[in-house]
């Protein structure tokens, strides 16, 4: 389910759909910790829809480590970006969830099935990292679809892991 997205509409996407993300933990001193800090803040590479989409962002200091996170679609890439870190700093990575990568030959049936049933395909640039779904990507093909949710009329609009969230349910038959 979706809030962002109108009640009963859907959001379907081929290819990459939800990035992958990896933690990552920096041991520092406090003579590294600024050096360590300017050169991870947030560096950015790529289009956040296509394959080679890579984003380090810093979190926070604990305990003297920096704590941040990787969000990617292309493993090559991120293990490339792991090796090069791991040259100049010590860094720790832990995998979170792998990227969701729609197939497209059920990308191509799940929009027939919408146009059958006369429903909408609401594309929209919402797309958030991490997502245990991707496991099951990696045994069979899937296809990862966002049903909306949110209706203003009926106060149905809060973010879908918050106490507030709530939904109609009499939509639900339509996943």
């Amino acid at each position: 389910t979706n809030p962002n997205i109108k009640s009963g509409d859907f959001f379907i996407k081929e290819g990459n759909i939800i990035a992958g993300v990896e933690r990552f933990v920096v041991n520092c001193t406090k003579i590294s910790k600024e050096n360590i800090q300017n050169k991870l803040l947030l560096h950015e590479y790529g289009n956040f829809y296509d394959d080679a989409y890579i984003k380090i962002k810093f979190s926070k200091f604990i305990d003297n480590k920096l704590i941040g996170t990787i969000h990617y679609f292309d493993k090559e890439k991120l293990y490339n970006i792991k090796k090069q870190l791991s040259k100049t700093i010590d860094v720790n990575f832990i995998q979170l969830t792998l990227p969701v990568i729609n197939d497209s030959t059920l990308y191509d049936k799940s929009m027939q099935v919408l146009s059958l049933m006369n429903l909408n395909n609401s594309y929209t640039n919402y797309i958030h990292g991490g997502e245990d779904f991707s496991y099951y990507l990696q045994e069979k093909k899937g296809m990862y679809i966002f049903l909306g949710v949110r209706d203003e009329k009926k106060g149905f609009v809060n973010e879908l892991h918050s106490p507030s969230f709530d939904l109609d349910d009499s939509i639900l038959y339509l996943s």
